[in-house]
């Protein structure tokens, strides 16, 4: 089921429109979503898929006179209970809230898809959202390949976000940029105890310049409500880079009641040189297996923070992992063969970590933050 607005100065039949063409939703006076691609014009929640569209070559436009948040359309593109989906080669304007909402599907891909001027205050460029709000479905998204998505270039519009990512199974981003839109990128930001994010890859995008007051560039879980940890699991994130040109930012990335995320041969800039890279935050959040390697930090004294305290010492060039929150060495748990490889930060080391450091045993009752592993028969520092 493929639908436009009225008063559409363009065509969308058979789902993949002539090349250059422009659907002007200026005279739309209907609000809702200015194209609906779904698997019925009322999807039920029993797994009803529309199979296999190829949609794309079209330029969508909510307002021709080029004022953002003044369109009729609350949504640019809704999709819903599709399998084996294409959204390629399409730009989206001027939409009084998400320029795309994707909500359940299975198997399928956004490709080259621009948005500009859209958004609000409570609502993303982009929202990807395994259950959906309007249509009834109760279960998560899955198994969505993204290439080439740039979102923002227009912070007047006013947008919460770049790209909310919510409720969804297996999703990787390959390459694109979010900016100028709120905060460029939030994972997990919806309330719910169930569901959360799983098995995301976010690679070669790139996070820049968050507007409206925002104070990061991605978040992770800061919406969850149920048992800690689950919010966003088993996720990796290679090769971003987080540009933030605001000196509100305070926290470059969050993370909250995260679990296995490993982020690999990023880059983070910031002009705030009191702002935190890393923040795994908030207390009684669990943050565990969280693999860090190959990072490049620029202007920040504070590459990591967990739960409020403070890792600044730590070598960014190096792996190095972080598990649950830091103890004291006297709080250092049992060292074994069952424990190989585990590490740790201890809060009350008497030595800093450095080259002479590392590799000796910790001792308490100093004020140094140092990562510690171990390696079957005790504690070394050296993370």
């Amino acid at each position: 089921f493929i639908k436009t607005g009225c008063g559409v100065s363009g065509a969308l039949t058979s789902g993949n429109a002539g090349s250059n063409t422009v659907l002007d939703f200026t005279n739309d006076m209907d609000g809702g979503a200015c194209i609906v691609i779904a698997s019925s014009a009322s999807p039920t929640p029993n797994g009803t898929f529309s199979q296999g569209n190829n949609v794309g070559n079209f330029l969508v436009l909510g307002n021709s006179s080029g004022k953002p948040g003044s369109a009729y359309c609350t949504q640019g593109i809704y999709v819903d209970g599709v399998l084996d989906e294409h959204l390629h080669d399409v730009k989206i304007q001027y939409i009084n809230g998400p320029c795309l909402f994707w909500g359940q599907s299975v198997l399928s891909y956004i490709d080259r898809v621009s948005t500009y001027g859209c958004g609000t205050a409570s609502t993303a460029e982009v929202e990807i959202y395994g259950e959906t709000d309007g249509m009834g479905h109760e279960f998560n998204g899955t198994t969505l390949y993204i290439s080439g998505l740039d979102t923002g270039y227009d912070a007047g519009a006013g947008a919460q976000a770049g790209i909310k990512i919510d409720r969804w199974s297996q999703i990787t981003i390959d390459g694109g940029s979010f900016e100028s839109a709120g905060i460029p990128m939030m994972v997990g930001s919806k309330s719910s105890a169930t569901n959360g994010v799983r098995n995301l890859i976010v690679r070669n995008v790139d996070l820049e310049s968050p507007s409206n007051s925002a104070s990061n560039c991605a978040t992770f879980g800061t919406g969850w409500t149920g048992s800690a940890g689950l919010a966003v699991q088993d996720s990796y994130l290679e090769n971003d880079s987080c540009a933030a040109d605001s000196t509100s930012i305070t926290s470059q990335l969050v993370f909250q009641n995260t679990n296995d995320m490993f982020v690999k041969q990023d880059v983070f800039q910031s002009p705030n040189s009191g702002a935190t890279v890393l923040d795994f935050q908030g207390t009684g959040n669990t943050h565990e297996n969280a693999f860090l390697s190959n990072l490049a930090l620029m202007a920040s004294p504070v590459y990591v923070k967990v739960n409020g305290t403070a890792i600044s010492d730590a070598n960014p060039a190096l792996a190095w992992s972080i598990d649950n929150e830091p103890v004291t060495v006297a709080g250092l748990p049992t060292c074994n063969a069952s424990t190989r490889g585990r590490s740790l930060f201890v809060t009350d080391a008497t030595v800093a970590l450095s080259g002479t450091s590392v590799g000796t045993a910790p001792i308490g009752g100093g004020a140094n933050v140092v990562p510690v592993s171990c390696n079957a028969t005790g504690w070394l520092i050296g993370g």
